[in-house]
């Protein structure tokens, strides 16, 4: 059969010219996504938005399953519900306890409480009427007497001092005019220095807003003196009294029972309680003898009588006042010039070598009102956006200030040697600003309303400030999530720590170096710490904790990075490396601070909570054995009425098992001395040259018998290199070429 074959059939390719181009529309089948049509555009918009919000959900439920699977798979820290009720006080409005752990000061709503620590037995109380007291605290003056600082619900701040179980009253530091129409000012802040030589008092005029800071200086010696008169006196008043009883009831023969009774009773003294001295087991009788100052209060030459009593009064001693030192306003907003010439204006304003507030210029009133005129044009679509302006709700700025005592940041001239160890200068800085203050506390003015000293400006809005117990370092949180750390002894900036970018920093503490387990670095002529640990938490409840050494500043390890709301209070007496934090759910935590974990959690009975869980009542006592806590809670009679109770809650944190090994744990409390003047430093440095006298004279003999071991070898080297090279002279580096005079 014939086939029919076409001839000259080739196939000519295509040119890479003549290639179309491939089409994505053929190629839909391999994207699965695709085999769907394509929905327009308004519906396809409505598709991504909910695609999108899809895909946050399930990222935020995997969030929170994944935290529910990791507290699941935590370590429990163990639970203790020991919490012991005290039959009394109940309605305490504040705690503190004093320096030494051996008392608790209880605030109530008619005054004052001091009980014992340990032993919770009442020692000492303070009445009156419709005081209630908000604010309470303690220092330590002189040995077993104690300075109190109270603000009661009115803003009346008071000072108190105890000793010997006797309260007095000092000073009430605001006292009002009882009249129509005066004008009432409240205290909103009352501290006092660590010794109580000085305090700070803010004051507030609830009239005008006007607030302002007053500095007072404190006469603790001569109160310690007056008190040892005070205590003497009601001995003396309380024995002769005793006497009078006893004598008028061995008049009275044929009633021995009613003698015995009143003589073994305090009810038939005429005289208050108050009065009777007891002798605590262990206390001796010059227990009361004050703690020598290099620089105290005048001695008075004729004490004024301080205790006129009658049968039936209560003590009320006279004290000698404080007296005013410094009085602070906030800084008034930068304006323009008032000047009316250009001279004048110049005359004000300095050389520009120290940094001031920015008060003195020469720009004028009319030029600013120009530039806000021009923004406000400019901008004039959007300054609707803007909030308007509160002044009935604006928030009145109030102050924070620190006691510190004289450094190279002092100024020349206001040094005193006198005065070491002593505060000498208050730092400030009030709320919204970014201007540091200081000022010195020994200026001999009639005009209490000084100029600051130094100013020191910060990059941010200052936000929290706080200074090591030594007084060295100075640390500022900001806004903008930084710390600037100051060595105020040296007069440097120690560095900045940049802890976190988007939040602020909320709280900064100093804690106990001795919680480092590193050596201490030998520094003639003394041993220093080799650092400070800085707590540090941002507004997020982050919680930091830095070292400080004496050439870095490290960052070591986050404690707690988001992920519980958690408030810290303070450091536990007894045990720097536990802190005290209360939780978002109303619990109260012991953490460690070196590891971030958590040490135990602290329970109170059913139905009771923290009262203002932010800012519990709380004190320790016996030196971080107990720890007072102020609960309450809220029940339903039969009636429906809400019923609110309240009492005061005591943990013997002693008795806990977990935290046996941190009391059992040694620790290094000696304080390093820190020399303030050029003369305590170089005796230093001369009595430790002697010391080490004996060290330095034996390494010289051994360095002078190492030279003559080393000048033998040379000899020998030397005289072996003559016999090989079996010359009669080998050259020394000893022996010198003779120059030809020619």
């Amino acid at each position: 059969m014939p086939v029919y074959l076409r001839k000259n059939m080739t196939f000519t390719p295509p040119s890479l010219e003549n290639i179309a181009d491939l089409d994505e529309n053929d190629f839909e089948f391999i994207d699965p996504d695709k085999l769907k049509d394509q929905v327009p555009q308004p519906y396809r918009l409505v598709n991504k938005i909910v695609d999108s919000v899809v895909e946050k959900a399930w990222s935020f439920i995997s969030d929170i399953e994944n935290k529910k699977t990791a507290n699941l798979n935590k370590i429990r820290a163990p639970k203790y519900d020991c919490a012991v009720k005290l039959q009394s006080h109940e309605k305490a409005t504040a705690l503190t306890d004093s320096v030494d752990g051996r008392y608790v000061f209880i605030g109530l709503p008619n005054g004052i409480v001091v009980i014992d620590s340990l032993t919770q037995e009442t020692v000492s109380t303070w009445d009156e009427e419709k005081v209630d007291i908000a604010h309470i605290k303690c220092h330590l003056i002189g040995v077993q007497t104690y300075l109190l600082v109270t603000i009661d619900e009115m803003g009346i701040a008071k000072l108190f001092i105890f000793s010997s179980e006797q309260i007095f009253l000092l000073k009430i530091l605001n006292e009002q005019v009882q009249e129509p129409g005066a004008t009432k000012i409240i205290s909103t802040k009352c501290e006092s220095s660590e010794e109580g030589d000085y305090i700070g008092i803010v004051l507030e005029n609830t009239s005008s807003n006007e607030i302002w800071l007053e500095l007072h200086r404190l006469p603790r010696d001569t109160w310690l003196r007056e008190m040892e008169t005070v205590v003497a006196e009601l001995k003396a008043l309380s024995q002769q009294q005793e006497e009078e009883a006893a004598m008028a009831a061995e008049s009275t023969e044929d009633n021995s029972q009613v003698f015995t009774e009143r003589k073994g009773s305090t009810t038939s003294i005429k005289i208050p309680s108050t009065l009777t001295i007891r002798e605590r087991r262990g206390s001796s009788s010059n227990s009361l003898s004050p703690t020598p100052s290099p620089s105290g209060s005048p001695k008075p030459g004729t004490p004024p009588p301080l205790l006129t009593l009658t049968p039936g009064e209560k003590p009320n001693p006279k004290f000698t006042p404080p007296s005013l030192v410094l009085k602070i306003h906030p800084p008034q907003p930068i304006t323009g010039s008032t000047s009316s010439s250009v001279m004048s204006a110049c005359q004000k304003v300095d050389s520009g070598e120290v940094i001031g507030t920015g008060q003195h210029h020469i720009i004028t009133s009319t030029h600013l009102e120009q530039r806000d005129s021009m923004f406000e044009q400019q901008h004039e679509n959007m300054m609707k956006y803007l909030p308007a302006e509160d002044k009935q709700n604006e928030e009145i700025m109030q102050p924070t200030f620190h006691f510190v005592t004289s450094s190279r940041l002092t100024p020349v001239g206001l040094e005193q040697p006198s005065q070491t160890g002593r505060p000498t200068t208050v730092i400030v800085w009030w709320t919204g600003e970014s201007n540091l203050r200081q000022y010195s506390l020994l200026k001999q003015s009639k005009d209490f309303d000084h100029k600051a000293d130094i100013v020191w400006p910060f990059c941010s809005t200052i936000t929290c400030s706080t200074t090591s117990s030594c007084g060295i370092y100075l640390a500022v949180g900001l806004r903008s999530g930084n710390v600037v750390l100051w060595d105020r002894y040296l007069g440097i900036e120690k560095g900045v720590i940049g802890v976190s970018s988007e939040y602020s920093i909320k709280q900064v503490q100093f804690l106990d170096p001795s919680i480092s387990s590193e050596d201490m670095t030998d520094y003639p002529p003394y041993k220093t710490s080799s650092s400070a640990w800085l707590l540090i938490q941002t507004s997020d409840n982050s919680q930091y904790v830095y070292n400080t050494s004496l050439n870095t500043l490290v960052v070591l390890y986050t404690v707690n990075e988001n992920n519980e709301e958690e408030t810290v209070l303070s450091t536990v007496s007894g045990i720097p490396e536990l802190l005290l934090v209360v939780t978002k759910d109303n619990s109260l935590l012991l953490k460690d601070v070196t590891n971030g974990q958590d040490v135990c959690e602290l329970i109170l009975p059913t139905s009771f909570d923290l009262t203002s869980p932010w800012e519990p009542i709380y004190s320790f006592g016996g030196g971080g054995q107990m720890l007072y806590v102020k609960g309450s809670s809220s029940s339903k009679d039969e009636e429906g009425a809400i019923i609110d109770e309240s009492s005061l809650f005591v943990y013997q944190l002693r008795s806990f098992p977990s935290l046996d090994g941190y009391w059992k744990r040694p620790r290094n409390n000696d304080i390093k001395p820190v020399h303030s003047t050029v003369e305590q430093r170089v005796n230093a440095l001369l009595k430790h040259r002697i010391a080490v006298q004996p060290q330095r004279k034996e390494r010289l003999e051994k360095r002078w018998n190492m030279m003559q071991q080393e000048l033998d070898i040379i000899l020998q080297c030397q005289e072996t290199a003559k016999k090989r090279t079996g010359f009669g002279h080998a050259y020394s580096y000893f022996d010198q070429p003779e120059e030809n005079d020619n």
